[in-house]
Formats: C-alpha cells, structure tokens, sequence
C-alpha cells in the first residue's frame, strides 16, 4: 500500500500552491478500489444505504454513502481547511432519477502541527432525490464514484464504487435505513443567522447581532475555501452589536461568506454579508419600512384614530393653519417617540438574552387590560359621554410648569399622546412589507434597528403630516358641519367592537374572568354616562379609582396553562420525519391579520377540503403568551413577528407564503411547491 508522508507535519507555512501539487501527486499515484457493497479498505469502509428500495413517479428520498475510517484517520469536509482535498462522490444514476446537493455532517477538528484540518472520522454524506415520470423497470443499477483522501500522519488517496440496485412499482416500499437517514437529514437543517461581515487589513471581522452570550466552546467552519485562514482557537468578544468574531483572513476576498457555526452544543448555518454590499439592502428595508407604515394607517386598529386626526384639521378655520402643523408635529413626536421606545426596548431585552417581536406587549394580560380601558374611554369620549376628570386634564400643564415656567402646551399634549395611542394599538396589526423590515430590524445592530423603527415612524405619521402641512390637500377634505358629530358616532362602534376583541384577547390568557371584568366595566361606564350630566369631577375620579383597584385584583390570578404548543411541535416534527405534507400557521389571539386570515381563509370549508384532499396536516402554533420554542421557529425563517405561514412539502421542503392570504392564492402557491 501506498503511503505518502504528509510534509506539512513539520512545515509552519505552507504555500497553497505546493499544498495543490502535492494533492495532485497523491490521486495520480492512488490506488483504485472497485467492489460491491459494502467496500473495505485498510482505511476505510464504506457502504451506500437507500431510503427506499421500491420508488413510484414522484416520490422523494435519500442516497446516504455511510464512510467510517480507522481509529485516528479521518476524510475531509467540503471544506477541507489547510490541506487535504474534498470528498467527491460521482453518480451513475438510471433516467428519471434527480439529484440535490450533498447534505455534509458537522465537521471536526484535525490539528497536526500548524496544519488545521475540517474533517471526520464517521461520516453519512447525504444526497437527496426527486422520481421523474420517466423512471421505470425493475433492478436498474445505481453506482456511486466516492473519492477521498484519509490521513493521520500519512495521507492516502483512495477511490471505490458502492453499487445497489432500485426498481419501480406502483407502491413505494421504504427500507430499514430510511428513518435513521432522515433524521440525520433533518437533524442538518440547522437554525438561521445573518452575520455582518468586514475586513480590516488582514483580519475578517464577524458579528452575530441576535447572539450576545460568549460560548464556553465555539468554532466557525467557512463554506468557502480560502475565505479564512483556519486557527486553533477562535475568539469570540462582546460588542453593543452583538457577539463579535475576529479571525484572520485567507487569500480568497469575499464579500459574502457561509458556513457553520458551532456554540457549545448547538449548530447554526451562517450567512454574512459585507457591511458595504449590506447598505443597498439596507436601503432597502429602510424602503420596505416606509411603505409598511403607511399601509399600517389603513388597518382595522388604527384607521378610527386616523380619522379623529382627519376630523380635528376640519373643525379648524382657514386662520388656525399654524396651529393644525403644531398638532402635527406633536402627532407625529408622539408616534416617533414610541416607535422608537419599542425599538429600544427590543434592543435592550436582546442584549440581556430576551429574543421577542413585534407586539410582544399583547402577550402580558396588564397591558391587554390598559388598552380595553383606553378604547373603552376613546369611544365613549367619542360618543360625547365622557371627559377626563379636570385633575387629570391638568396634570401636562402643572408638569410643564415645573419643568419650565416659559414652556406653553397649548393642549399639545392630547396630540402627542395620542401619537403614543395610534402606535400602541397598531402593534395587533402587522402590514404588508412590514414583517420583512422588522424582521431584517431585529437581528441588526441597536443602530440600524432604530433606524429601521424610525422609517416606521416615519411612514406611520406621514399621512397626517402631509395634509397638515399641503393646503392643496385640505382643499379637497369637506368643510366642517353637523356630518361631523354622526361620523364620530360611527367611529365609535369599532372602538366599542375592540374593547370585546380584547377582552376575548385577555379571557385566552386569563380565563372567563375577563369576560366577567369586561361588562363590569361597560356597566361602570354606563352608569357614569346617564349620570353624567348631573355628576361632578369626583364620579369620574372615582370611577378610575375603581377600574384601578378591580385591575390589581384581576391579576393576582394566574394565566391559564398553555400546553397545545407542545404537542402540536411534537406532531409537526413527526409529519416531517414522515415526509408527510404539513401547514403550520403561527398565530396570536392578538393578531388582526391572524384572526382575519384565519376566518376568511384557512378555517373556510373550502381550504379545510383542500387540505384534507391533499392530506395535509394543520398545525397551529399560538404565541399568545409569550413561548420560547415558538419564538426560535420565527427566528429561523428570520420573522419577529407574526403572522408566519409555512408548508413543508413531501420532499421536506418548506415554502414560506404571504402574510395576507386569499384562497386561490394559498392553493396555487402549494400546488406548485408540490411538482
């Protein structure tokens, strides 16, 4: 047998170009292995698996070439590091049979000397395949050509064909390996992360933006030979931008890089992107933030306070001009202040460990409680039945008073803080274009997600901004007239169809006692208003003190226990071990455009038909409280948010769909998914 000494063993730096001449040397003199299955080398023995051994036209599957080497030898990654070679795998495939890319295992370190190695010593390469109509007969040969290069202190390049046999019929007939295949398949589909990436002299510089914790162990493996120069050790360090890697570069510049990263026990496929390529795309986002906001304006949640906005420019005359751009700029510093806020808030919650999303908030009871009271005022305000107590009323001025004697509200403050109600209850609703930014946002450096948060803004106040200030505008708004008392009548009915969304939102989380607490405070209210008129400032105070004193006694009760969760993830990772069809809808009580989608379209006898013809299982996943599990499966397909809609087809292949559904729309997009 033929062995060639590794000179690399005793070299501190050698040049790439020795390393390739070597590398040819040892597969010109290598010695070829051609047997049946299984093959034995001195090395090496190799077998080739199937996970059928019947196939019908259309189904999927896997070639799994299983390579296990002697103690303390090891074969090469795609990757291979300093030296070694890439194993290659050469198919002799029948007509009708197509092939995917290789699914490499984690690799391993291999330190000998200087020389850094990506490698293994076990190893399944996994090749998935897709049945055309054309395949037919019986017996039909299948060979695969595996080259490799094994090494401990020596290197020996060998070469062998696995040969097995595949028929056709009319019922597909897995084997005894299809499970286990499978499952390593499935176990490689590791977790998303966007990285930055940037060079600085000799140095390629990595950050995680959603990692922040150092690992006790941890490791990156490029996809990309020569894009790093391999080390013993990687450092990694804190930064405000998140968890940051420095590793020296390798001769091959790239402004993108790939590959997996390895943090204690758990793997993360990596996609970075150089920090100069990533502005465009940031402009981008920035764009698609923008345009989110303003859509945002036309939402069930938000359209109603749009419209008081609207309704309050009407009922000032041609000479409060100035004032109407003053309430605007307040309008509009309250809806930045709070986007903004939120954002920090995100930001800051990230840095500690916490990973939440847009409309984390719905997801405490308190804060569904303070909104049911606040649209509940809001309506009957509109309705003329109620004002704020005169103590509350004065409580900006006496703030401003004692901050500074020279500063005039002017009643700016109603503005600002209903900028500050407008962004509140706009966090049910997720607009078009919106998921994509928030979703880029919060896996970004604190800077760049404010940024982003502050296009929300941006876009989110600009309708009011634009008719305050463009008198063009206001021209074609109809003049001010008792039309305008009737329309905030009817502005009133979807405040007063919120306040028992909300409650039904706050009876999921907390049981049938919100619905108990919810007409106690209709009933409050309505006692209030018929004694309005004969009832002094003390009654309204009196009233909030109540509302006050029940909300610390509803919530000493605790959140109904929620395990659905864990048994729909349990069924969902046993649909697709099974290859079987699967739609997961991730889903709040609190989301509008969940509720909408999911009575229009998914619960519709129409979808539910298609789903059972199909056989396709349902999955809910309901992030009403607040679940880690659910939070990482958004993450993964780069979501903070929902709602999240995905179908994983029977070749394992999952196919993100549009947040606002249509029927015809869900059905195209899975029947394509599923040729």
């Amino acid at each position: 047998m033929l062995k060639i000494v590794n000179a690399f063993s005793n070299i501190a730096s050698v040049s790439h170009f020795i390393k390739k001449v070597i590398l040819m040397g040892c597969v010109v003199l290598s010695t070829t292995y051609s047997f049946g299955e299984p093959v034995t080398t001195p090395y090496t023995t190799a077998t080739l698996k199937l996970s059928h051994s019947v196939i019908k036209p259309g189904d999927q599957g896997y070639l799994n070439v299983s390579l296990s080497h002697s103690p303390h030898w090891h074969s090469y990654w795609q990757n291979p590091g300093d030296s070694g070679a890439k194993t290659t795998l050469q198919w002799t495939l029948p007509a009708g049979i197509i092939l995917d890319d290789i699914s490499w295992p984690n690799p391993e370190l291999f330190i000998l000397g200087p020389i850094i190695n990506f490698g293994f010593n076990q190893a399944s390469l996994i090749v998935p395949f897709t049945v055309t109509e054309d395949f037919t007969g019986n017996d039909r040969p299948i060979q695969v050509r595996v080259s490799l290069l094994v090494c401990e202190e020596s290197c020996i390049p060998e070469r062998f064909t696995l040969e097995t046999t595949l028929s056709s019929g009319l019922k597909s007939v897995i084997t005894t390996q299809a499970d286990s295949i499978q499952k390593k398949f499935v176990s490689r589909d590791h977790p998303r992360l966007k990285a930055t990436l940037k060079t600085q002299g000799d140095k390629v510089i990595l950050t995680f933006p959603t990692l922040q914790t150092l690992p006790q162990k941890g490791y990156f493996y490029p996809h990309q030979i020569g894009s790093i120069q391999p080390t013993k050790k990687q450092d990694f360090h804190q930064s405000s931008q998140g968890l940051r890697l420095v590793l020296p570069a390798g001769p091959e510049k790239s402004k993108a890089i790939s590959g997996i990263l390895q943090l204690d026990s758990k793997w993360y496929t990596v996609e970075a992107i150089d920090t100069k390529t990533g502005a465009r795309y940031f402009l981008l986002i920035c764009g698609l933030a923008l345009l989110g906001g303003i859509i945002l304006n036309i939402m069930p949640c938000v359209f109603p306070i749009l419209s008081l906005k609207v309704l309050g420019i009407l009922e000032k005359s041609n000479k409060e001009k100035e004032r109407i751009k003053r309430e605007a700029n307040a309008y509009t510093w309250g809806v930045i202040v709070t986007f903004l806020a939120i954002g920090g808030l995100l930001a800051g919650l990230k840095i500690v460990g916490y990973q939440l999303g847009w409309g984390f908030q719905l997801q405490h009871p308190f804060i569904i409680f303070i909104l049911l009271n606040i649209m509940m005022l809001v309506g009957l305000n509109l309705n003329d039945v109620f004002q704020l107590p005169q103590w509350i009323l004065h409580i900006p001025s006496m703030m401003s008073r004692f901050m500074s004697k020279r500063v005039k509200t002017e009643g700016l403050y109603s503005h600002f803080f209903t900028g500050v109600l407008a962004v509140f209850v706009a966090t049910p609703c997720t607009a078009p274009f919106m998921a994509t930014a928030i979703g880029y946002a919060l896996t970004q450096s604190v800077g760049v997600m404010l940024s982003i948060f502050l296009c929300l803004a941006i876009g989110f106040s600009s309708p009011f901004i634009l008719i305050a200030y463009n008198p063009f505008l206001q021209r074609y708004l109809p003049k001010s007239g008792k039309w305008m008392v009737t329309v905030k009548h009817v502005l009133a009915i979807p405040m007063y169809g919120t306040v028992l969304w909300l409650a039904w939102v706050l009876s999921q989380q907390i049981g049938v006692l919100a619905w108990g607490y919810a007409l106690g405070v209709m009933c409050v209210w309505i006692f209030y208003s018929l004694w309005n008129k004969k009832s002094s400032s003390w009654l309204g105070s009196f009233v909030l003190i109540v509302l006050v004193g029940i909300s610390m006694m509803i919530f000493q009760s605790k959140s109904m226990p929620f395990q659905e969760n864990e048994k729909q993830r349990e069924s969902l990772e046993v649909f697709i071990e099974n290859k079987q069809r699967v739609f997961v809808d991730v889903t709040a009580s609190w989301c509008v455009t969940c509720q909408v989608n999911e009575r229009t379209v998914i619960n519709s006898p129409e979808i539910q038909q298609f789903f059972k013809e199909n056989n396709i299982h349902y999955i809910v996943l309901d992030w009403t409280h607040y679940d880690d599990e659910i939070t990482h499966y958004l993450e993964s397909f780069q979501r903070q948010g929902v709602p999240l809609y995905v179908y994983y087809n029977e070749k394992g292949e999952r196919i993100t769909l549009p947040q606002l559904l249509t029927k015809k729309g869900l059905k195209e997009r899975i029947k394509e998914s599923n040729k």
